[in-house]
């Protein structure tokens, strides 16, 4: 979704919109008097809010962004601790390494809730 998609869709969900006016408000409030009339109007307002959602946007598109960095960032810290742990078990590098980004490549396209992996988890936790 780009910003206008998020803007037209923020302004469409009534929490989002209320969040929006009052964020619109407050700034409408911290402009000077003579520029205040000018945001007072409609297409004022609807300017501001159309500001605030985008910043929104921007924010929120930062933030996730950034979380998915640091995510794949454990997730390659983890791949790199297996692939040792593999080889130290004596396992050739390249088939530990294969088999490892093959294997976390399937983990990340099942959900948690995943049959499959509920059932090795359950494995796992009974262990010997």
């Amino acid at each position: 979704m780009d910003a206008i998609q998020f803007t037209r869709h923020a302004k469409q969900d009534p929490q989002l919109n209320a969040f929006l006016k009052e964020i619109a408000e407050d700034v409408a409030r911290q402009v000077p008097a003579e520029e205040a009339q000018r945001y007072i109007t409609v297409t004022g307002v609807d300017i501001l809010i159309a500001i605030a959602a985008y910043a929104l946007y921007r924010w929120l598109k930062d933030y996730f962004d950034h979380r998915r960095a640091l995510k794949e960032a454990e997730i390659l810290k983890q791949q790199e601790q297996i692939i040792a742990a593999l080889i130290k078990d004596g396992f050739p590098p390249n088939d530990a390494r294969a088999v490892t980004v093959a294997l976390l490549k399937r983990i990340a396209q099942r959900s948690a809730e995943d049959p499959v992996l509920k059932a090795a988890t359950v494995l796992v936790g009974k262990g010997d």
